[in-house]
């Protein structure tokens, strides 16, 4: 008999665990690695303005990697391509996508742009019996240029290849520099850099789009034809106030007058009582920028606004409703606070 002495075991039991314990870890990345799926297409046809628009509809990944070849993303997209266009040059690709940021493309694709969307009532505001099911969109834009709806990095199925470095794309330069490359790389594949190109972003998408023209023009040498922005957000001082930001007041008053009157708190017609809060939001909008053309110190600036925010009436046949002007309700809780505005 062969006799192995305790350490001896010992030290082969914990080779044997470091071995088993490092294949599990190599398994373990190697399920975590997301598995590129070749590109499905199918073709379709949609009526637009009384004619027929062939089309072959295509849904794929397209891998991004960085300047070493490395492996850094799979980009997951659908794009429309119009049948039968002899020269390419001619037609124009547009790359569309929404904000969030952290939105897939799915509410321009089939909610808006696509050649078949999801119906809805008539206002949008209430949902449909089902089954629902999608239906031609007469309102598509395919008849005028080729679409691809594109999903950034961790939205949709889009995903990047290492989970643990999934933040380098979620940073304004990460996010462009993942999207742009998605953009030079569908070109190319395509051999569409002749074809009149084009980008479209909703809400913060629009930023994103601002941005990807001077990304692919600085960086690819990729110069677009045309940026379009749809209910675009430029400026985040319209999202919310903040000490020294009334902007956001001014903006939100015609909403929060139709609010008011639908749960009863604003008596009379509705688009009366918008229209007229409409005219009222321009009042310190235009003095904020008159105040700002002027380079006038923060406090001087707040100062001449609270004086000229009286409360103003709006007459609508027996009742009256008082708005008080966002100016003055923040200075007045300013002081109730006794903190510095």
């Amino acid at each position: 008999m062969h006799w192995t002495s305790p350490l001896t075991l010992l030290v082969g039991l914990l080779l044997t665990a470091g071995s088993v314990s490092a294949a599990e870890e190599k398994e373990k990345k190697d399920e975590a690695k997301p598995e590129q799926k070749e590109p499905v297409s199918r073709d379709g046809s949609v009526t637009i303005a009384g004619a027929q628009i062939d089309y072959t509809v295509t849904t794929g990944e397209l891998q991004l990697k960085n300047d070493k070849g490395e492996e850094q993303a799979n980009i997951f997209h659908v794009s429309y391509i119009k049948k039968g266009v002899k020269d390419l040059s001619t037609r124009p690709v547009l790359f569309a996508f929404n904000g969030g940021p952290g939105s897939s493309a799915v509410w321009l694709h089939l909610g808006a742009l696509g050649p078949r969307i999801i119906p809805t009532s008539a206002d949008g505001t209430k949902a449909l019996a089902p089954p629902v099911t999608v239906v031609e969109n007469p309102q598509s834009i395919l008849d005028v240029a080729d679409l691809v709806f594109v999903d950034p990095v961790a939205t949709g199925l889009s995903r990047p290849e290492d989970k643990d470095k999934s933040k380098q794309f979620f940073g304004v330069n990460g996010d462009l520099d993942s999207m742009s490359d998605f953009i030079r790389r569908w070109i190319t594949q395509h051999k569409r850099w002749s074809s009149p190109k084009f980008v479209l972003g909703e809400s913060y998408g629009s930023l994103r789009a601002a941005g990807l023209s001077d990304k692919l023009q600085q960086r690819y040498g990729m110069h677009l034809n045309g940026v379009i922005l749809l209910s675009g957000l430029l400026d985040y001082r319209t999202l919310s106030p903040s000490p020294g930001n009334d902007l956001s007041y001014s903006i939100f008053l015609p909403s929060l007058a139709a609010t008011a009157h639908f749960h009863g708190k604003i008596k009379g017609d509705r688009k009366t009582i918008v229209k007229e809060a409409r005219s009222l939001r321009q009042r310190p909008t235009a003095q904020l920028s008159t105040v700002d053309r002027h380079s006038m110190t923060q406090a001087s600036k707040r100062s001449r606004l609270k004086s000229q925010s009286s409360p103003v009436s709006i007459h609508n046949g027996s009742s009256t409703t008082t708005f008080v002007s966002p100016l003055a309700s923040s200075a007045n809780s300013c002081s109730k606070a006794k903190v510095k505005c």
